[in-house]
């Protein structure tokens, strides 16, 4: 039962807190959404017009509100001092024949009795007496209207119509647009949230993609009412949804002591539980999959972190740190002959299986068109003609090659669009000029070129993914060039190995530690001293 009155000065900037007190008492005493709605626009219609007519005169003037509900109605009573009016005597206006009949107004004595069932007016005393009244459906039809998903929802089968009637009662109905985040990772969650219309996703992330779905007759946010941590998931409505938010302090207090309801939470939760069992169990099994797809994909790489260890005219070595289980990165090195090192970075774009599907073919055409000694500007071409065409997907591949002399130090080079590598001549670091190039299976037909440089004996050519440039710390700044060419000069003049170890632990000291947004690959060729 609430009984409570509300004083206002009678002006228009008061309808708002009208609004707000009406909507307050009916949500407490649980009205039925439609019900408190249509009573709120009376109400407005009601006190706009006292504002408007009655009290029109310039002098100051109060309205008085008084709102009873029980158990089988809501009253509302207004009364003010202004000039006498009985919306009574307005008849109900005819009805319209166009959009512009209705504009005029005319219809707010008519939304007052469409919304209510009983309007009464007096004027006693100097003052105008209007009240409002709705009746309320009985607890049976409000547990059919109101929580009637909850009522056939296999978890609930079996609880009382008394049970439901207190649990709406002790909640209040949310209406959520498309779109709408309920709850986000990290917050505090103080209400159990039954799903009446609707669905909602469980995401992991807010752009990612849906974990599960949750329906009309389910509830969520039940694990972070139960252990109070913050909330793990996102949870956003799928479409027009409604839900009853219960408050947790009225679900410890009301409703986990009546037996029925109680095992029908459980019942839902060994549910879920069960659901999020057999996941994990599809997910390890993926797990093992992905770790095998792994092991393939490293295999078709140069083994080892240093390369041709047993020559004495080179001096190589690479790494290629995935960001996902797979990914789409990937170097070669190996000799054409006896004095001709082929060697090649690339990265395709996108991450996960698909990248990696591609970068398996994408390796593969390279090594089968190198192997053929075919000129590099023609090489690329191929490759560029193959992976283009049929390339519904649109993923491509920045690549930069090239073919070393061991023994003149003469190498010739292509660019694919993977950017200049850094190159050590005369103990300096510098970005390597590329030629014309973009990257690789993206447009048919176009035409690369090459560029030659020389290395000196103790000069040496670092190619990277942009996995190095732009990891990022927790700040979001990236690693950059600057850093990468700090962290060769500080190296100093050692072995390849030792300049891959600097830049990588140079990089994770710059993440500090964090999980890298893109895959990292590195390859370094020098020439001994």
């Amino acid at each position: 039962m609430i009984d409570r009155t509300l004083k206002v000065e009678a002006s228009l900037a008061s309808l708002r807190t009208v609004g707000r007190w009406v909507a307050d008492a009916a949500r407490d005493e649980g009205v039925p959404y439609e019900i408190a709605f249509g009573l709120d626009l009376a109400v407005h219609e009601a006190v706009e017009n006292v504002v408007s007519h009655g009290c029109g005169d310039g002098a100051a003037h109060r309205i008085q509100l008084t709102i009873r509900i029980d158990d089988q109605r809501v009253e509302i009573v207004i009364e003010d001092d202004g000039l006498a009016f009985d919306p009574l005597s307005v008849p109900s206006p005819a009805a319209p024949q166009s959009l512009e009949e209705l504009i005029p107004g005319g219809q707010g004595v008519h939304l007052m009795r469409h919304f209510t069932d009983e309007i009464q007016y007096r004027h006693e005393n100097g003052r105008n007496v209007l009240t409002l009244a709705r009746g309320l459906p009985s607890a049976k039809q409000e547990c059919a209207n109101a929580v009637d998903p909850l009522a056939a929802s296999p978890y609930f089968e079996g609880v009382s119509p008394e049970v439901f009637r207190r649990l709406r009662r002790a909640g209040r109905v949310v209406r959520m647009e498309p779109g709408e985040v309920v709850l986000r990772p990290g917050e505090r969650n103080h209400a159990l949230h039954f799903v009446l219309a609707g669905s909602l996703e469980v995401r992991v992330e807010e752009r990612s993609g849906v974990v599960s779905r949750i329906g009309p007759g389910e509830c969520f946010g039940e694990m972070s009412v139960v252990d109070g941590r913050p909330v793990s998931a996102w949870v956003v409505a799928d479409g027009p949804c409604e839900t009853l938010c219960v408050p947790e302090e009225k679900l410890w207090s009301e409703l986990l002591s009546q037996p029925g309801f109680a095992r029908g939470l459980l019942r839902l939760l060994s549910g879920r539980l069960r659901q999020i069992l057999e996941r994990q169990a599809a997910f390890e099994l993926v797990r093992k999959e992905l770790r095998l797809a792994r092991e393939i994909q490293s295999s078709m790489l140069p083994l080892g972190d240093a390369l041709f260890g047993d020559r004495s005219d080179v001096d190589c070595a690479a790494a290629m740190d995935p960001a996902a289980e797979v990914g789409g990165d990937f170097y070669d090195a190996f000799f054409l002959d006896e004095r001709r090192l082929f060697f090649a970075v690339g990265d395709v774009s996108g991450k996960g299986i698909g990248a990696a599907l591609f970068m398996a073919r994408a390796l593969t055409l390279v090594r089968s068109e190198a192997l053929r000694r075919r000129p590099l500007h023609e090489l690329l071409g191929r490759v560029n003609e193959a992976l283009a065409a049929g390339n519904d997907q649109a993923t491509f591949v920045a690549l930069t090659c090239g073919i070393l002399d061991v023994r003149s130090g003469s190498c010739r080079y292509a660019n694919g669009g993977g950017g200049g590598p850094l190159v050590r001549c005369g103990g300096r670091w510098s970005r390597l000029p590329m030629p014309r190039g973009i990257v690789v299976g993206a447009i048919q037909g176009f035409c690369f070129q090459t560029s030659r440089m020389t290395l000196g004996p103790g000069d040496a050519i670092v190619l990277f993914s942009d996995g190095v440039t732009e990891a990022s710390n927790p700040t979001g700044e990236l690693f950059g060039l600057a850093r990468l060419t700090s962290a060769l000069e500080n190296a100093g003049d050692v072995a390849a190995l030792k300049r891959v170890a600097a830049i990588r632990a140079a990089v994770r000291a710059f993440t500090d530690g964090g999980r890298p947004a893109d895959d990292l690959t590195l390859l370094v060729i020098g020439r001994p001293s």
